[in-house]
């Protein structure tokens, strides 16, 4: 892993790209669960580290846990979610299931930061109000109401 994964970025977009990279190489190589956040800790940053130091000590042997934490605490806007899963493309060597995995873990982030919960109708009037505010630009989206 030492010359195939690098430090964990400071900008929003590379962070998700860079936890995309991390699973993908940690899916590869088939390194059990129980070991992924004890492998992701030296390529922390210096932010990350410190972040990670005020977590709960019973979650940081688990690496979704550090994962949603470090996503949280950097304040990630619901957009920079919403526009990688729309411009992500499948790279030629991996395979349709990876290349769905990214898609469902980036469009579960987006959910996640929007606070929209477990229900279908919510998840859909959010697409469509994000379609509406593309089309029409900030000044649309003030008006329409859900």
């Amino acid at each position: 892993m030492r010359n195939t994964i690098s430090t964990i970025l400071m900008e929003p977009v590379e962070i998700v790209s860079w936890f995309i990279a991390l699973e993908k190489l940690f899916d590869q190589l088939w390194v059990p669960v129980e070991l992924r956040s004890v492998l992701l800790r030296p390529y922390l940053n210096d932010r990350s580290k410190a972040l990670l130091a005020r977590c709960d000590l019973e979650k940081t042997g688990d690496y979704k846990a550090i994962k949603e934490f470090l996503l949280r605490e950097m304040r990630l806007p619901p957009s920079i979610y919403w526009e990688k899963f729309n411009s992500l493309t499948r790279e030629t060597s991996e395979t349709f299931q990876q290349f769905a995995t990214k898609l469902m873990s980036l469009f579960d982030l987006y959910l996640k930061s929007r606070k929209v919960g477990n229900s279908y109708e919510k998840p859909f009037d959010l697409i469509i109000y994000d379609r509406i505010c593309q089309e029409g630009g900030p000044d649309t989206c003030e008006f329409v109401i859900l």
